[in-house]
């Protein structure tokens, strides 16, 4: 008697941050950490201590000298921690965890600043949010021209403003 086999395909393995050739934003190490993101972003729940596959890409990328990429790998690796600490640091501080919240958006700006002329201008928003100076927080949403940008940051300081 034959019996018919039902496997399904794989998804592509991701590849490492060394792999990654042409365009680094199509490569599916980036494809893959977007998916994991959003998902964990629509789902409510990041794990803020990385001890999850987004967390497994966050360690293997900050263990990867940039000596050893090139300029678009560099780019691509920025990027991804970035987001991975922005993200990151909103979850820690909704769940009251300010010390690592703080922690978090230093280490998402210091990435921010390593890509350059970054758009995204909430990072540095959540930062004067953290340390609880609204003053800067609201001199700082004054400076954005994103309207999108713009909307959440009102947002985001009205939510700081109902908890205290």
């Amino acid at each position: 008697m034959r019996y018919m086999s039902f496997e399904t395909p794989q998804a592509p393995k991701r590849e490492s941050i060394r792999e990654v050739k042409g365009n680094p934003f199509e490569s599916t190490l980036h494809k893959t950490f977007r998916e994991l993101d959003q998902d964990q972003m629509r789902a409510n729940q990041y794990d803020y201590y990385g001890n999850d596959e987004l967390g497994e890409i966050k360690n293997e990328l900050e263990s990867v000298p940039d000596s050893d990429l090139d300029r678009k790998q560099i780019e691509l690796k920025n990027n991804i921690l970035w987001m991975w600490y922005h993200h990151a640091s909103q979850f820690a501080f909704r769940d009251g965890e300010k010390e690592l919240a703080i922690s978090h958006i230093n280490e998402a700006l210091a990435y921010q600043d390593k890509v350059g002329d970054h758009p995204n201008q909430i990072t540095q928003l959540l930062k004067y949010i953290y340390e609880e100076d609204e003053t800067a927080a609201r001199t700082h949403l004054q400076t954005i021209e994103s309207e999108v940008e713009q909307k959440t940051g009102y947002q985001l300081i009205k939510d700081f403003l109902s908890k205290k």
